[in-house]
């Protein structure tokens, strides 16, 4: 796991462009705090950097996110995101993507889950108001759940929104779905957000998240569904 944040944040480090630019990188880092106190003490913290890199006919995401949380003095959540999207255009609304997801998350005892995925995906809008995207393909599954580890084929499938709102706020909504292919065994992830992120200025922005993540198989006494609401504030170089 080490490793592989090391190598996310070398990546985010190479941009060389400014947020102004059409084509190049732009860098950015969130960060927020939520504190509960009263009949329960509460403390949820998350921390993100990223960067989104375009150029001629491609497009490129990387994020690392962590979030740390405390109930009564008792951690009730480690969890540690990592992704990274290459888009290539077929044309103005068709893609190839490739994309690479590490999960790690201490409480659920998943000691990492790896997927990647090969995609083709379609935009059916793509305008300055709005965008509306599909990818599916093929997948492979890495995973560490309870000190046992697994590898399966599987599919995704996702869909992404994009929308604008007022001048400076916009909403992204997004779910991906990753079934196996074995038929002998039921399992599934489901991964699903929607964010609403608003420009203070040139370079903050104020995002405001609530996701929700199920695995069909969670390890022995774990829960299947997990929710977060979160509001960090980022600011993009």
């Amino acid at each position: 796991m080490r490793g592989l944040c090391l190598l996310l944040i070398a990546l985010l480090g190479a941009g060389v462009a400014s947020a102004d630019t059409k084509h190049g990188w732009t860098r950015r880092v969130q960060g927020g705090v939520n504190v509960t106190e009263g009949n329960k003490d509460s403390t949820q913290t998350r921390a993100e950097i990223g960067a989104t890199g375009r150029g001629p006919g491609w497009e490129s995401e990387l994020k690392l996110r962590g979030d740390i949380g405390e109930l009564n003095s008792e951690k009730n959540r480690e969890q540690v995101t990592a992704e990274a999207q290459f888009n290539r255009e077929i044309n103005r609304l068709t893609y190839m993507t490739y994309r690479l997801d590490f999960f790690y998350d201490g409480i659920a005892e998943i000691d990492y889950r790896v997927v990647l995925s090969p995609s083709l995906g379609r935009y059916l809008v793509r305008d300055d108001a709005q965008s509306l995207r599909l990818e599916g393909g093929p997948a492979g599954v890495v995973e560490k759940k309870a000190g046992e580890r697994e590898a399966y084929p599987a599919l995704r499938f996702a869909e992404y929104y994009e929308g604008r709102v007022t001048k400076t706020a916009r909403l992204l909504q997004g779910i991906e779905y990753v079934p196996e292919l074995r038929t002998d065994v039921d399992r599934y992830l489901v991964k699903a957000f929607v964010e609403l992120k608003s420009d203070l200025d040139e370079q903050l922005t104020l995002h405001v998240r609530f996701e929700g993540t199920y695995d069909s198989l969670p390890a022995e006494g774990k829960e299947e569904q997990d929710t977060v609401f979160s509001t960090t504030l980022g600011y993009r170089f």
